[in-house]
């Protein structure tokens, strides 16, 4: 299921999908889009269990709210009906690196990026899971992987922010200033031009960048020193998103990394006295 994190809800409004024909099964998309599920409620239910699609969408929202144990529980009962489907097994890797396992993750997701080494889904987790070894180990091997794994995915498609960040923020750690900032300028022009296109739409609703855009966005700036409004917005999308405690907790630890880098570490430490909710 490689669209999955672009799914924010499987309903809309209350309404009914017109997709979904079976009662049962719109009770059970229901349940995942509320966040009503349990995962040990999940696991026995034969519902859920028999779609890998509602699987792997509740295993998301399990780790952005930074359960992780509790997605690895449900992955690893649902892996054993789909051994193959590899939206499941790299969501099992990324549970496992936020768990801190990066061994475990580099185990799970290394078999999987040889095989699928052009789906920038994929190219994204394994360099996150090569960016975790460098920071266990302090290998700059790990770092020099993780940022080719992450330039070779942007390359294929450069409105791929979550690609084109990382790119920037690897190279800066690598010592390339220039290369950082040319990338980070990069993603603040597809972001801001996406921004605008939201804010063009004339439908009477209100439209925002999801939170990794945001997130992205106040990353870029910071990545050239535009540093005035990084703190106000990183906690604003703390207040705007309190469920997604994990995403946060993962996109401070960078932004701490890249303000450390450039010798903010004032800014280092207000990022990390933002209360997550």
């Amino acid at each position: 299921f490689p669209y999955g994190q672009q799914l924010e809800c499987l309903t809309t409004g209350g309404d009914r999908s017109p997709l979904v024909r079976d009662e049962a099964m719109y009770d059970v998309i229901a349940k995942v889009d509320e966040d009503r599920y349990d995962p040990a409620e999940a696991v026995a239910d034969k519902r859920l269990m028999a779609m890998s699609v509602t699987v792997a969408v509740l295993a998301e929202k399990l780790i952005s709210a930074k359960r992780v144990d509790d997605a690895l529980m449900l992955l690893g009962e649902a892996v054993q009906t789909y051994p193959d489907d590899l939206r499941l097994l790299q969501l099992q890797g990324l549970a496992l690196k936020r768990k801190g396992d990066a061994a475990g993750a580099m185990k799970q997701l290394e078999p999987l990026y040889e095989r699928d080494a052009n789906d920038q889904e994929m190219a994204g987790i394994m360099a996150g899971a090569y960016k975790e070894m460098w920071r266990d180990s302090d290998d700059e091997q790990w770092l020099r992987k993780s940022h080719k794994a992450y330039a070779a995915g942007w390359r294929q498609d450069r409105n791929s922010t979550y690609l084109g960040i990382n790119t920037a923020t690897t190279a800066l750690l690598l010592g390339r200033m220039e290369d950082a900032q040319e990338a980070a300028t990069a993603v603040r022009d597809v972001l801001v031009k996406r921004q605008m296109s939201l804010s063009a739409r004339n439908d009477e609703v209100l439209h925002d960048l999801t939170l990794w855009d945001r997130l992205t966005l106040i990353e870029a700036n910071l990545l050239l020193r535009q540093r005035d409004e990084v703190l106000d917005l990183f906690a604003a999308a703390t207040r705007d998103h309190p469920d997604a405690i994990g995403d946060l907790d993962v996109a401070r630890r960078q932004l701490v990394t890249v303000a450390r880098q450039l010798d903010e570490s004032d800014l280092a430490d207000a990022l990390l006295a933002v209360p997550l909710q």
